[in-house]
């Protein structure tokens, strides 16, 4: 079945190139399949890692402990999860309201932050001896920086604004190595240029959006 693409925005969401605010959702529902994939922009993404060894038959009562005593909770915060060796990492990002008017008649339904699209497409480029690694991509109209140390997420923020993204990254420090695009490349200081790595990265979010990790809220899913 094809599948329905929607990117979720602050303030509308978009949908085979056109705008709908989403209180226009009757007339976009329409529009869609049951199969939906639900990007969301302009977010920011947040971790926690836990450090345990519970054993994969506890690990969902586990993480909802976790999100029900340390996370936030105001309905509007979607999760996700994983696990890899002793490391447990939580995801969380606002837009849980918005995806629930999107897909309330959805059947199948996969949400995707576009910081785990740009960490797929990195997935591509980066060596495999290379797993602590950093990147500032312009998607749409903001810009994402993203880090990951040991190949997990570890922190990151956005913005549309330049001047804010630039004093953002003087806050970070150290550079080397950054992976930047060419909507980025400028933004690195002159002292940074010659340390950053230059990828078309484009192509790669887009097959990747075109065609893994899913969100979950507690309340919806």
């Amino acid at each position: 079945m094809r599948k329905s693409i929607i990117f979720i925005k602050k303030n509308y969401c978009t949908y085979d190139g056109k705008k709908y605010d989403f209180n226009e959702f009757r007339e976009l529902s329409g529009l869609l399949t049951s199969n939906i994939k639900v990007v969301i922009l302009q977010e920011e993404l947040f971790v926690s890692h836990f450090e345990n060894a519970v054993r994969r038959c506890k690990l969902c009562n586990f993480v909802d402990s976790k999100i029900r005593n340390d996370f936030p909770q105001n309905g509007d915060i979607l999760y996700d999860f994983e696990k890899r060796g002793n490391i447990i990492s939580i995801y969380s990002i606002k837009g849980s309201k918005r995806v629930e008017k999107v897909v309330e008649k959805a059947i199948n339904i996969e949400i995707k932050p576009i910081q785990f699209i740009i960490k797929d497409a990195l997935m591509k480029i980066v060596r495999d001896n290379n797993r602590n690694f950093k990147a500032l991509i312009k998607y749409d109209t903001c810009y994402y920086y993203v880090s990951f140390r040991d190949r997990l997420y570890h922190d990151g923020f956005v913005s549309e604004n330049k001047h804010i993204v630039e004093e953002s990254l003087l806050k970070k420090g150290d550079l080397e190595g950054i992976y930047v695009d060419d909507n980025t490349v400028d933004i690195i200081s002159d002292n940074n240029k010659s340390k950053a790595k230059k990828v078309n990265i484009g192509e790669f979010i887009n097959e990747n959006i075109y065609e893994k990790q899913r969100f979950h809220s507690r309340k919806i899913f």
